[in-house]
């Protein structure tokens, strides 16, 4: 996977190189390939490109040029994969996509990185890595630009809801609304 990102950098002198992956839902063991086309981008076809997503939001399917990383710091907590890279994004120019599965991603009950029925603290924090992703993004892009990684992100969160069963209680519709 290295090698693919790295020659993908070095090659076409792009500011970061990404490759595809697979997700993989252990409860239902379901493999789910985000089929990315390769090839060389600018950061705006990217973050235009439906396609991209959510393969824009990992940081573990790239490689990043360190000249690039002074200043941006990997922050702590919930979804840190999403700031780290919207800063790092301001700094892009092109990117190189590999539109090979190099990355295969396991998706599990209990994993830091899903939000717990009822639990009002990690929905917080999910909502609003996806609201800090936008708003760093939106120093640079405009909305217009930013819309498709919008809509998405708003799909996002009804796909975990079912995807992850969620909502399982009888209070559903009650989280539903919040959320």
């Amino acid at each position: 996977m290295f090698y693919l990102l790295y020659n993908g950098i070095t090659k076409e002198n792009v500011d970061i190189a990404w490759c595809d992956f697979t997700r993989f839902i252990v409860e239902d063991g379901i493999d789910i390939a985000t089929h990315l086309p390769g090839g060389l981008f600018a950061i705006q076809e990217v973050l235009t490109n439906t396609k991209f997503y959510p393969s824009i939001l990992s940081v573990c399917n790239k490689l990043y040029k360190k000249d690039l990383l002074n200043n941006i710091k990997f922050p702590q907590g919930y979804s840190e994969d999403q700031k780290f890279n919207a800063e790092y994004f301001l700094k892009t120019e092109k990117v190189s996509v590999i539109d090979k599965a190099c990355y295969f991603y396991r998706i599990r009950e209990g994993s830091i990185s899903k939000p717990k029925e009822l639990n009002k603290k990690d929905w917080e924090a999910y909502l609003n890595a996806y609201d800090t992703f936008i708003s760093i993004l939106s120093q640079r892009f405009s909305i217009n630009t930013l819309k498709p990684q919008i809509i998405l992100r708003v799909s996002g969160v009804f796909w975990r809801m079912k995807n992850f069963r969620t909502l399982t209680s009888s209070n559903k519709s009650k989280q539903f609304i919040w959320i």
